[in-house]
């Protein structure tokens, strides 16, 4: 190795550089000058590519940085070895130096006609700037929607702040309590109402079961119905104005309407319960039904008063009779003979039965007027239109009106009181019997028809002048009446008895003359 390098520098058997140029001083100088400025140039340009090279990391081709690094260092070494050369002859280091240079220099030059085609497509400075300008333009145009987006944002908070603030006092001013609730019963939501109604602060029935407040109300309901509408997807609410008991925090309890309704979340159902207070309207309630009942009392009192001479007049016939035959039955048996007492005891017998005629006409009149509390039960309504064609039997006989019965021989039982029902066949046969006192023919039809649709009609028809159209639009609004005394309560109470019993109450012209009074009852069950 060592004889390889002293041969590398050996100089012995050759002439300077400096020879050749005569060892002019001037030449001289502008050769060693020229060689350094050019050597040290190479070698700051490596420097540079070589830090501009480790500073930007993601930098392509950095192959070819480094060929052309090695390069123009050989480059520089040879300009450098040329200054050494004008007087020291190392010609065999500067061809060596050469070789690696013309060795670097043949793949730098190759590489590089490689990557012209890419480095052509890569975008010129004139590109960069006009796609920079772009992005500036697009951040610029991101940031104003994004200002635009927070400033709607921030508006969209106000109102819904605003709206849930609205929402909030309607809820506390609303008179149901509003009450929110999980599948399982517990409460998550309570309204002020709420805490007026039940006396309970939110904060201390938040978490706990429903039932509290609700004691009618199973433990288990609202898991039930949320495992149902989970099973077949439906909603099952608890109920839709359901009547139940609550319970308030003095142990209290009051009458409340439930409705309860259902509501989807991304990860939770939840009910909606709202709760209404209805111990004033159950209250106004009794009261209204103690005032109609005080009303339809009143009003068979009047009937019974209309009545009364038509009444006494057949209670007349057999009391009579009845004293007629008691007379008999004296002389009979003060005659003492067989033949006597025989016919004593008939005439006994037929005073009796004179006697159980007066007492049943008594009876229906005392059934009919007395005060008492409507009970529905299964009744023969057959039954019942006869008994009270029984009663205005007398008042249509003193009036010259016949009254005839169509009825089938079999028809269910109806649910009804039986007082009250009565009260309107009467007080229609009344307005019936009224009504044709002008008319040739007084006749009124009373038919039971058979059951349709769970319901058994009654009609009663009259063969008077009919309803005028103005009275007919409003015939059983309270106070509508075409009688000169007539008050207008009797057809209005009447629609309300049978709208109470479940049925309908309409008027018709009657096509033969006259107008077609029907009433419809539910049949009993069970």
């Amino acid at each position: 190795m060592a004889e390889w390098l002293s041969g590398i520098l050996a100089t012995s058997a050759y002439l300077p550089h400096g020879i050749c140029l005569a060892w002019e001083p001037g030449l001289v100088r502008l050769q060693v000058l020229s060689d350094i400025v050019i050597a040290i140039s190479y070698y700051s340009i490596p420097a540079a590519l070589t830090y501009f090279a480790l500073e930007r990391r993601d930098l392509p081709f950095q192959g070819v940085f480094i060929l052309f690094v090695i390069f123009i260092l050989a480059c520089g070494t040879t300009h450098a070895l040329a200054a050494v050369l004008l007087w020291d002859p190392v010609y065999r280091l500067d061809g060596l130096v050469k070789a690696l240079t013309a060795a670097v220099s043949m793949p730098t030059a190759i590489a590089l006609w490689l990557l012209l085609p890419k480095a052509l497509a890569l975008p010129s400075h004139a590109q960069l700037e006009a796609v920079n300008r772009s992005l500036s333009h697009e951040i610029e145009e991101r940031r104003r929607i994004e200002q635009e987006v927070r400033q709607l944002n921030a508006l969209l908070d106000e109102r819904v702040q605003i709206r849930t603030a609205q929402l909030q006092s309607i809820l506390d001013t609303v008179p149901d309590a509003m009450i929110v609730f999980d599948g399982q019963g517990h409460i998550e939501s309570f309204s002020a109402t709420a805490e007026r109604m039940f006396g309970y602060p939110a904060d201390e029935v938040h978490g706990r079961n429903l039932s509290m407040l609700i004691p009618s109300l199973r433990r288990d309901e609202p898991a039930g119905s949320m495992q149902r509408s989970q099973a077949d997807g439906e909603r099952h609410a608890i109920g839709i104005g359901r009547v139940l008991t609550g319970c308030r925090r003095d142990t209290s309890a009051f009458a409340m309407e439930l409705s309860v309704g259902e509501v989807h979340l991304v990860d939770q159902h939840l009910f909606i319960g709202f709760v209404r207070d209805i111990t004033d309207r159950q209250e106004s309630e009794r009261r209204q039904q103690d005032l109609l009942a005080q009303v339809a009392h009143s009003s068979r009192l009047t009937e019974m008063g209309q009545m009364a001479s038509a009444l006494a007049h057949e209670l007349n016939q057999p009391l009579t009779a009845s004293g007629n035959y008691l007379s008999a039955f004296r002389r009979l048996v003060e005659r003492g003979d067989a033949v006597s007492l025989e016919r004593a005891r008939a005439a006994a017998d037929s005073a009796g039965i004179q006697i159980q005629r007066a007492g049943e006409i008594i009876r229906r009149l005392r059934d009919f007027v007395r005060k008492s509390a409507p009970q529905q039960r299964a009744e023969n309504i057959v039954v019942l239109v006869k008994e009270a064609a029984e009663l205005m039997r007398f008042s249509a006989q003193e009036h010259g009106v016949q009254i005839d019965l169509d009825t089938p021989s079999e028809v269910p039982s109806v649910l009804a009181d039986k007082v009250q029902i009565q009260q309107v066949v009467v007080n229609i046969l009344r307005n019936a019997i009224e009504a044709m006192q002008e008319s040739p023919i007084r006749e009124i039809t009373v038919r039971v028809a058979s059951p349709t649709n769970g319901q058994v009609t009654v009609g009663v028809t009259d063969t008077g002048p009919g309803i005028a159209q103005q009275i007919a639009e409003r015939l059983f609004q309270p106070f509508t009446t075409s009688k000169a005394q007539g008050m207008g309560v009797g057809l209005s109470l009447c629609r309300w008895i049978i709208e109470a019993h479940g049925g309908r109450l309409w008027a018709e012209p009657n096509p033969c003359g006259g107008t077609a009074f029907q009433f419809s009852l539910p049949v009993a069950t069970g």
